[in-house]
C-alpha cells in the first residue's frame, strides 16, 4: 500500500470527522450558507424620572406649565405591565403648598394618557397589569392596563365623606 494514498486516506476521513462534528455543535463550515439570523428587537427605552420630564417640556408643554412658579415638581415612577409605564408627576404650589397628583401612562415612550388632581399616587401595578392604589385611599374601579379599561377614578373615603361634591378624575387622552 502507498503511504501517499494512505495519508490522504486519513485526511479525507478526518475533514469528514470535523465536518460532521461541527454539524453537530452547531458550527457551520465556512463554504455553507449562513443561517438565518432572528432580528433583535430594538431596545425599549428606559423610562426614568428625569426622561419624563424631558418628555413632558418638549410633547406635552401644557402638562407642566408654569412649572417655573412651583414650590416643587418631582417625578416617581410607579412601575412596568408589559409596554406600559406607570409615572406620577407631583407639583406643590401656592401659599399653602397644596399638592397636585398627576399619573401619566406611557406606552413604549410615547405618553398615552394622564389623570389629573388626585389625592394619592398608585401603592402598585399588579402582575395583570391592574394599577392599584394605597388601602387607605381606595379607588371606586382600578385601571387595567391589561384589558385597556380607564374608569373614571373615585376614591372610596372622599365619595363617603363628601357624597355630594367627592372628587372624580377622568383619563385625559393624549393626541401627539
Amino acid at each position: 500500500m502507498d503511504i501517499k494514498s494512505l495519508q490522504q486516506s486519513f485526511k479525507t476521513a478526518f475533514c469528514y470527522l470535523l465536518i460532521s462534528t461541527g454539524i453537530l455543535l452547531g458550527i457551520t463550515p465556512a463554504y455553507s450558507e449562513p443561517a438565518l439570523k432572528s432580528v433583535p428587537k430594538p431596545p425599549t427605552i428606559n423610562i426614568t424620572p428625569k426622561w419624563t420630564e424631558r418628555y413632558l417640556f418638549k410633547n406635552a408643554p401644557e402638562l407642566v406649565r408654569n412649572t417655573h412658579l412651583d414650590h416643587v415638581l418631582s417625578f416617581y415612577y410607579f412601575g412596568r405591565y408589559e409596554e406600559f409605564t406607570v409615572m406620577g408627576m407631583e407639583r406643590v404650589k401656592g401659599d399653602d403648598y397644596h399638592q397636585h397628583n398627576t399619573v401619566l401612562i406611557f406606552k413604549d415612550a410615547e405618553l398615552k394618557g394622564y389623570y389629573e388632581e388626585l389625592q394619592v399616587f398608585p401603592s402598585k401595578i399588579t402582575k395583570e397589569g391592574v394599577i392599584e392604589f394605597p388601602a387607605n385611599n381606595d379607588v371606586e374601579d382600578n385601571i387595567n392596563l391589561k384589558e385597556g379599561y380607564y374608569p373614571a377614578m373615585v376614591f372610596s373615603r372622599d365619595k363617603k365623606l363628601n357624597p355630594d361634591s367627592h372628587a372624580v378624575s377622568e383619563i385625559q387622552w393624549v393626541n401627539i
